[in-house]
């Protein structure tokens, strides 16, 4: 459920990339590219049009980062009601339950956001099954029905989750974004003067630009903010259940997330990018 790349340390290095490129390249570029009055119509036209157009593309992939957001709660609250009632239920069937759960969170790791429902359905199937094959009890009915009110409640999240793991914004859209910063930004290294303050303006512009066009592709991507509410809302559930909080080796490596907790446990693939087979550790900072 997880970007595979630190989505802030990216937007930091791109910023700071930004920055010395189109410094670099005010330097390079002679002034007065083009005509005054001819490049201020472009620049009020491409300005006005980009506001617009990148305002909307925000507010649509935004809206559905939100909406992922809280399915992605909704889930792990179903998940936790479904085992506290199967506990009360039956205490074997609890018991069986425990390990698909956890095998389930644990997978939910091993992609985006994007992906993670439509490839966690192996994981998921068997603990349907199991719920499917419980035991009626009619002294514990209300309870059975609980049950299967929150197994209903998970498969619809998972159900809606499937439906927004794509983008929100079409290649075209994209197109269009890209071409319309594309004029601003060199509409305005064209009316540039030699003035230190109007290269200023230029290369902040310019940076700042690039940075939104970032920010757009992670709230599209579902990447923004992933690690601090994706990892903590889906480990409350192996929390709830008893167990440890799980963090992959190579996400702790690259500072995807960092561990609050001092003790908690480790994935460590074994061949990775060709198998999801590892090796589950103990760590324990006291």
């Amino acid at each position: 459920m997880l970007s595979l790349v630190n989505s802030k340390d990216l937007q930091i290095k791109l910023f700071i990339i930004s920055l010395v490129f189109f410094g670099v390249l005010a330097y390079l570029l002679p002034t007065s590219l083009i005509d005054t009055d001819y490049g201020n119509v472009i620049l009020t036209i491409a300005t006005f049009l980009l506001g617009i157009f990148a305002g909307f593309c925000i507010l649509v992939t935004t809206n559905d980062y939100n909406s992922v957001r809280e399915l992605a709660a909704d889930e792990t609250a179903g998940w936790i009601s479904l085992y506290n009632n199967v506990q009360v239920y039956d205490a074997d069937s609890a018991l069986k339950l425990k390990p698909l759960l956890s095998e389930y969170i644990i997978r939910s790791f091993d992609y985006d956001f994007i992906d993670y429902a439509r490839e966690t359905k192996p994981e998921f199937r068997p603990i349907q099954d199991l719920i499917n094959s419980l035991p009626v009890m009619e002294s514990k009915s209300s309870v059975h029905q609980n049950i299967l009110d929150r197994i209903a409640d998970v498969t619809k999240a998972r159900q809606h989750l499937t439906a927004l793991g794509n983008r929100s914004l079409s290649r075209l859209e994209w197109l269009v974004l890209f071409m319309l910063s594309f004029t601003v930004i060199a509409t305005l290294y064209g009316l540039r003067t030699g003035s230190p303050f109007f290269d200023f303006v230029t290369i902040a512009v310019s940076s700042a630009i690039v940075m939104i066009l970032e920010l757009t592709y992670d709230i599209d991507r579902y990447m923004w903010n992933d690690a601090s509410f994706g990892f903590e809302t889906y480990n409350n559930v192996l929390v709830a259940m008893g167990e440890l909080p799980y963090y992959r080796q190579d996400f702790l490596q690259r500072r995807i997330v960092v561990p609050l907790e001092k003790k908690y446990q480790i994935g460590i693939l074994s061949n990775h990018g060709k198998s999801w087979e590892r090796k589950i550790e103990i760590v324990d900072k006291k």
